[in-house]
Order: C-alpha cells, then sequence, then structure tokens
C-alpha cells in the first residue's frame, strides 16, 4: 500500500496527488490519498481527509494522529507531494521504518511570496521542512532545471534526488463550457492562478502591440489579483480579451483547453508548469517565456514558441495560432516519450526498490 499525502486543498497539487495515487494503484495495486478536508473532490475512492490546521505548537498532537492514521495502512511508501509546515510535521510523526519521498515544486521562493508577512511565515516553516527532508528516502524534483539547482543548493541530498517530470493531470469527467466564453473558441488560452509572477501583464503588453495583426481573442481564465494596470487592459479591449476570474471547474478546464489554438505562459519565474503539459495532452502548442522551467519542455518551432521579449511575444501570439494544426502530431508525441505519469514513476519507484 502506497499512502499519498498533501496539505492543499485546491488545484495544481491536490489535482498532482490524485494523479499519483491513480498511478500507484495502477502500477502497485493498492494507494490511498489523504488530504484536507478543505478539498474540492471529484472522487471520494480511497481517499482520507482530515482537518487542516497550521499549528505552530511544537508537540501539536493534530499531526501525531494524522501519521497514526497513515500508519493503520501499514505503508510500503508515503509520497508527499509538498513540502510545507503540515505535510513536514506529519512525516517527522512517522516511524523511520517507513520509506517517505517529498515533493520540492521550488527550489527558489516566488517572488509573489517576498512580502514580509511571507518571508516570517517562510522562517518558522524552513526548520520543521529542512528535518522533514533530511528524514525523507527520496527527494522528488519535478523539472530537469530544478533538480540541477537543487543539487547544487543542497549537495549533501545529491545522493537521494529523483527526477518526475511533470505530466498533466486531466480528470475523468464531462466538458463544460464556462458562461463567460459565448462564441469564442480556437483563442489563446492563459490558465492558472493570477498572480504577479505570471506575467499577465507581459501578454497584455504583447497584445496591444500586435493588436491589428492578431487574429485570435485572449481567454485568462483562473482565480487571484490583477493589478490595475493588468485590469485596465483587460477593460480596454472587452471583445478581444474575455476573462473568466475564478474558480475553474475541472469539467471547465478540459473545454478550455479542447477549444483553445495554443496556450500562453508568459510567466516571470518558473521551475515547472502544469499548465504546460495539460496543453500538451490535449495537442496545443505553448508559446513560453525563456525560462529554464519551460524552455526545456519545449522544442522551439515543434512543440510551440519560446519568446525573449514582448515584442517577441507579440509576434508569437500571431504566428503559432496559425500553424497550431501542424504540430499536433508532434506535440502528442513529445508528451507520450517525455511526460508519461506511469514511466517517470516506474523509474523512481526502481530506484526505491519498491
Amino acid at each position: 500500500m502506497i499512502v499519498v499525502l498533501t496539505s492543499n486543498y485546491d488545484v495544481g497539487v491536490l489535482q498532482l496527488a490524485f494523479q499519483m495515487k491513480k498511478e500507484f494503484r495502477k502500477i502497485c495495486g493498492e494507494s490511498v490519498v489523504f488530504v484536507p478536508d478543505q478539498a474540492k473532490l471529484n472522487e471520494n475512492e480511497n481517499v482520507e481527509t482530515y482537518e487542516r490546521k497550521s499549528s505552530l505548537i511544537p508537540f501539536d498532537k493534530q499531526y501525531d494522529r494524522i501519521s497514526k492514521r497513515i500508519m493503520k495502512y501499514n505503508p510500503s511508501l508515503v509520497y508527499v507531494c509538498d513540502s510545507n509546515l503540515i505535510t513536514s510535521r506529519i512525516v517527522l510523526g512517522l516511524p523511520k521504518s517507513v520509506p517517505v519521498c517529498m515533493t520540492v515544486h521550488d527550489v527558489e521562493t516566488h517572488p509573489t511570496y517576498n512580502s514580509s508577512l511571507s518571508k516570517i511565515k517562510e522562517m518558522i516553516k524552513r526548520p520543521y521542512t529542512n528535518c522533514a527532508l533530511k528524514r525523507a528516502n527520496h527527494i522528488v524534483l519535478m523539472s530537469k532545471s530544478s533538480y540541477t539547482k537543487y543539487k547544487k543548493k543542497r549537495p549533501k541530498y545529491a545522493n537521494k534526488l529523483s527526477l518526475i517530470r511533470l505530466g498533466a493531470h486531466v480528470p475523468d469527467v464531462i466538458s463544460e463550457q464556462p458562461m463567460e466564453i459565448k462564441n469564442a473558441t480556437d483563442y489563446i488560452l492563459f490558465f492558472g492562478r493570477l498572480d504577479k509572477y505570471k506575467g499577465i501583464i507581459n501578454l497584455l503588453k504583447a497584445y496591444e502591440i500586435g493588436k491589428e495583426r492578431i487574429n485570435h481573442k485572449i481567454v485568462i481564465a483562473g482565480r487571484g489579483t490583477l493589478t490595475d494596470e493588468e485590469q485596465r487592459l483587460i477593460d480596454k479591449y472587452p471583445k478581444s480579451i474575455i476573462l473568466v476570474k475564478r474558480y475553474i471547474s475541472d469539467g471547465e478546464m478540459i473545454w478550455l483547453f479542447e477549444n483553445a489554438a495554443c496556450t500562453v505562459l508568459p510567466y516571470i519565474e518558473a521551475s515547472q508548469s502544469g499548465v504546460l503539459s495539460i496543453s500538451y495532452y490535449f495537442g496545443k502548442p505553448v508559446i513560453v517565456s525563456d525560462l529554464e522551467g519551460l524552455t526545456e519542455f519545449v522544442e522551439n518551432g515543434i512543440t510551440g514558441a519560446i519568446f525573449h521579449s514582448v515584442d517577441d511575444l507579440s509576434e508569437q501570439l500571431i504566428q503559432v495560432p496559425r500553424i497550431g494544426d501542424t504540430m499536433k502530431e508532434m506535440i502528442y508525441d513529445y508528451y507520450e516519450q517525455n511526460l508519461d505519469w506511469e514511466k517517470s514513476i516506474r523509474s523512481m519507484l526502481a530506484d526505491l526498490d519498491i
């Protein structure tokens, strides 16, 4: 039995947890996932929920109770999908005889989280995370660039690092058209949380530069916060830029990717991206910033395009949607060869001798 654990209750990491449970069941026969009780669930089979509290009390018994619940499954492996305060505390409550894998998503802190409050939270979390990573048998990174950076930053952990390239999590649900999108199809899609580091302002500036030649609408879909300038530019082009600023259901996510011409990731910082792999899963090319965490997944001119400036992005918004259909088969082939979950996980389990 493999136990999958996360303290995330929404979007990307939660989706990763369910994907890992699915793959472990396929490979090993048995798997269960532990998630917070706030999690939005589309399935309840082999799911355990727990109350999520970020307590700073050193000997808070809530973490031990979750650890004991995990141990009732007599796990051959506990796979942890994140490395934050809650999951680190739970890991530290597990017997050392139980193998543990911990996922590190970001080697460096996102620029979005550089506020004074975020830095204080990081200082409080760090000792627990460091102890949990030291205790872990395996540390998993999800891109080659992250793997290389982490190995350089923490060379003492080099012998227990593993790489699983982030594939797509696509729930088995019915496609559902978002109510904000009426007759739009074949659009350029930005999908994901609206954060400063996602570079939405550069996408909007690029659109403004090339608006006379860009023949496809832009759909921006996800929760989060826009800057005043971003909102102003969106409001300036109501017929060309469609904003779906809210939680996107799994069915709506599928519809958005199915009907897009391409996906754009104008990020300012990135370790890897689940959005990119979902785009490939649906055979859609990507337009990405020149960042290692993205470009290692893109064959320029074959599975998408890499841009180096706002002017360059503007040109790609013109060109890529026109030729997206010609890339489809090459994108499917790339996904199968490089982002297949089962291949990556079997390799990791072989390293662990499980």
